[in-house]
């Protein structure tokens, strides 16, 4: 008996030992009384306090991890919230005072837009086409029952005819289109002749002088045309663009109209019109190399067609078509 006795209180003191070197406190589990006696201490279920641990000094987030044995032992530690701030305006030196105060971005920005001004912007200031009254009529034939204007080319053939009672309007106006709704070619020579008949039945003819056409532009529901001569875009030789052609403002003007049409998107199609298929494919290319690097989207939009007429234009003639809101 007294043999067992002392082996309860060598156990006992081993248990304090062991805590203070260890510097472990159990608390609660164990009661050790002051008097040893032969009763075994009772211990709790460890499973039923709770130790709670916060992360260290250096910022190591510790997992909570269970120790299994003859008593089983739970820790849980407690875990910092984790919140993303992904506000561009508020991130860490995306700000006001840690970027635009040290860069001076503004003036940079402007300094350079003053020195490459933006190549696909509208620049109404330029007037290289004419629209809707491309030729003017001024006749005086005053006191008449009737009247009629037949326009005709270089070739004799009629491209409009206009006619009315009484008499004419003091301003007759001609946009370019021929009667069968094609457009009629830049280069070529016009002349005109006037038919009128007066109060007393009398008819007259009168005949006027030749002219030519400028480039003009032509709206429409089915699509939108520029129309200007070959002229314009080649040298003496026929085949020998223009200096700088991308630069030269009938081919901006031909840019500014095609990037505010509304269909940024739809086919643009150059059709060039000459006396030889060679002639016509060179103003193709020329007309489509200049206008890729002016014209917004995607340049693949662009495409050509090539005419070949006898008796077109000495240089040829280029129309450019869009289809508005397309």
């Amino acid at each position: 008996m007294n043999r067992v006795i002392g082996l309860i209180l060598m156990m006992a003191a081993g248990s304090g030992a062991m805590a203070a070197d260890g510097d472990v406190s159990i608390g609660k589990n164990v009661a050790l009384a002051t008097n040893a006696s032969t009763d075994p201490v009772p211990m709790r279920d460890a499973t039923e306090e709770t130790i709670s641990l916060s992360r260290d000094s250096q910022g190591t987030v510790l997992r909570s991890f269970t120790v299994e044995g003859e008593d089983r032992v739970s820790i849980k530690f407690d875990r910092p919230r984790i919140s993303l701030d992904l506000d561009p305006r508020t991130a860490p030196g995306l700000g006001w005072e840690n970027t635009w105060d040290k860069v001076e971005v503004f003036p940079a920005v402007t300094a350079q837009s003053a020195m490459n001004p933006p190549r696909f912007t509208g620049q109404p200031w330029l007037q290289e086409f004419a629209q809707d009254d491309v030729v003017v009529f001024n006749p005086e034939a005053p006191d008449l029952t009737s009247w009629k204007l037949t326009i005709v080319d270089s070739r004799g053939k009629p491209a409009a005819v206009r006619q009315g009672e009484g008499s004419p309007p003091t301003d007759l106006a001609w946009d370019g289109r021929r009667d069968d709704g094609t457009c009629a070619w830049p280069g070529l020579i016009y002349s005109f002749v006037m038919e009128t008949v007066d109060l007393a039945g009398n008819q007259r003819t009168f005949s006027g002088r030749g002219f030519g056409l400028p480039a003009y532009r032509l709206t429409g529901q089915q699509e939108d045309i520029l129309v200007f001569s070959g002229a314009d875009i080649t040298a003496d030789d026929l085949f020998s663009p223009v200096a700088n052609l991308p630069a030269d403002p009938l081919i901006i003007e031909t840019a500014s109209w095609l990037n505010q049409a509304p269909g940024l998107t739809s086919a643009i199609e150059i059709r060039a019109t000459a006396r030889s298929h060679r002639q016509a494919q060179q103003l193709a290319d020329l007309v489509s190399v200049a206008l890729a690097g002016l014209v917004c989207g995607d340049p693949q939009r662009i495409n050509t067609v090539v005419n070949v007429v006898g008796d077109a234009p000495d240089q040829g003639v280029i129309e450019i078509a869009s289809k508005p809101g397309a």
